[in-house]
């Protein structure tokens, strides 16, 4: 009994810190999934979001990466497509169902905006933010369209958060500097301008060393390592092209 009751405040103390961040995700879900069949139930994908589902039913109808049938592009970027594609090979070809992966992905973002003001200020303030973020029209509206500005902005976000861990324990955290090469990588397969990041996450490094916050030997091992594995990731849809 007494090993029961210790095993239960073991696991209540393990999960009790990322309480917050699981009600935070909890609460955005909801938000986005009432929206999606709500206001976005009868959503159309025009423009850029219809270039994308169509490259994604090409893939699946063609085995093609085309805009129209069997005419290859090198117009949109990988990733995005290649999700739709994937989602609609489980579930069928619908936008209903990658709208609740952008809601996931959404959800996911919030709990990034916790993660980052709590580690900031304090998790009072880290709580608040989630909660705004959960809430705040213009992160929900882009989970009930088929742009990429929602799997991108959480990319970018979880960049962005991986540099401020790696900030404060960089040569202790190797897994981060990994971890930040495969974010590179999708984030520059989902939009093209996530090259651009890349260089500056190299200016990052070399600010963070001329700061101190780095040494120029982990720096160096960082930016190589991350670097290889971004351009690796990148490197079948270059050679595709």
């Amino acid at each position: 009994m007494q090993y029961s009751q210790i095993g239960q405040r073991s696991s209540m103390k393990r999960i009790k810190p990322i309480l917050p961040a699981i009600g935070i995700f909890c609460l955005a879900l909801t938000v986005r999934i009432i929206y999606n069949n709500t206001v976005a139930y009868h959503y159309y994908p025009l423009h850029d979001s219809a270039f994308y589902q169509g490259i994604a039913f090409h893939l699946l109808k063609e085995h093609c990466f085309c805009l129209e049938a069997y005419v290859p592009t090198v117009y949109r970027a990988p990733l995005w497509p290649f999700i739709i594609a994937g989602l609609s090979l489980i579930f069928g070809p619908s936008d209903y169902f990658p709208r609740l992966f952008l809601c996931l992905v959404g959800s996911g973002t919030c709990v990034l905006v916790y993660l980052f003001a709590r580690d900031l200020f304090n998790w009072r303030i880290g709580v608040l933010a989630g909660v705004f973020a959960a809430i705040y029209p213009e992160l929900y509206i882009y989970d009930g369209w088929l742009y990429t500005e929602s799997l991108y902005i959480f990319l970018l976000f979880a960049i962005c958060y991986g540099l401020y861990r790696l900030q404060h324990t960089p040569e202790r955290n190797w897994r981060n500097w990994i971890i930040c090469g495969v974010l590179l990588g999708l984030l520059s397969l989902t939009r093209p301008n996530g090259m651009i990041v890349i260089g500056l996450f190299i200016v990052w490094s070399i600010i963070m060393v001329w700061q101190q916050f780095l040494s120029w030997r982990v720096a160096a091992r960082g930016i190589l390592v991350t670097t290889f594995i971004a351009l690796v990731l990148i490197a079948p849809w270059t050679i595709r092209n």
